[in-house]
């Protein structure tokens, strides 16, 4: 997956979609996030899923009523390592140059470093 990345306000949206596990409308998608004190305008929310539409990650259908309803083209594991795989490019590439970057500021602590080896021997085994 090799998408245009998106914005803080398009993940909002998004994760609601995701969360659903079911086509919204722009009306269910904004009751949704006021319910975590986001204020946003309809308008807004509107705006947010053409961007998001344009840019491959959801598309709509009308209903019945005639209303449009979203849904995801991305999964949220496969946008999770699309992020994931950009992130690390801006450290060099590969998982080391990242890790390399926290190593040489001494930023991880012992038990973490003993939790990455754990969780490469799971990956080894």
């Amino acid at each position: 997956m090799n998408k245009k990345s998106i914005s803080e306000s398009e993940l909002k949206v998004m994760e609601k979609i995701w969360a659903s596990e079911q086509m919204l409308t722009i009306a269910e998608i904004l009751a949704a996030l006021r319910e975590d004190g986001d204020e946003w305008s309809y308008n807004t929310v509107a705006m947010l899923l053409t961007r998001l539409a344009e840019k491959k990650y959801v598309s709509s259908t009308k209903s019945d009523k005639n209303r449009l309803l979203y849904f995801p083209l991305v999964g949220r594991a496969d946008f999770n390592r699309s992020e994931a795989k950009n992130f690390v490019s801006k450290f060099g590439g590969t998982l080391k140059d990242l890790l390399s970057a926290f190593s040489s500021n001494k930023a991880l602590k012992k038990e973490e470093i003993e939790e990455l080896k754990e969780w490469i021997k799971k990956i080894d085994d």
